[in-house]
């Protein structure tokens, strides 16, 4: 039964991103250069369009 959770997942978002994806091209706008230390967890800001 889990497996066919799997694959309507896996259909869905195909689907959800064939039908996005196509119609509008991803703009993906996000700093040039990130400065962290070693071991550092960073969140990198970016925006969709």
């Amino acid at each position: 039964m889990r497996v066919h959770y799997l694959w309507l997942l896996l259909i869905l978002g195909h689907v959800a991103s064939a039908r996005y994806s196509s119609a509008n091209d991803w703009t993906v706008d996000h700093p040039q250069t990130l400065f962290a230390w070693e071991g550092a967890c960073i969140r990198i800001p970016c925006k969709y369009k």
